[in-house]
């Protein structure tokens, strides 16, 4: 199957993102696409417009606030596996990543 017709646009900052989401009706954000993708395919989600998030570096990283340990949204699952903040201060999070899909190679 293939997708129906939409408008693709690539965000670039979380001021842009939420300005698209804001001002396009029927507008569904990409993130990884393992989900989306196949649903769009089988013609189950048919937005006009599909807002991509994976160059927004606000959404992403890993870094330590007081006693929180933040993770970006758009943080990468290989991200989270390799980073030592991780490791040192929620390390069932790197173990449980063992068991969570295989890793991409990249």
């Amino acid at each position: 199957m293939k997708a129906a017709p939409f408008e693709y646009r690539r965000a670039v900052d979380l001021q842009e993102s939420l300005q698209l989401i804001a001002q396009l009706d029927d507008a569904t954000v990409l993130a990884g696409g393992q989900s989306l993708m196949p649903m769009m395919n089988f013609l189950y989600l048919t937005p006009a417009h599909l807002i991509d998030l994976n160059q927004v570096a606000d959404l992403r990283g890993i870094t330590i606030d007081g006693d929180d340990l933040v993770i970006g949204a758009m943080t990468r699952q290989h991200e989270l596996a390799d980073a030592a903040l991780v490791h040192q201060h929620c390390p069932l999070i790197a173990e449980a990543l063992h068991f969570v899909g295989p890793r991409a190679n990249t």
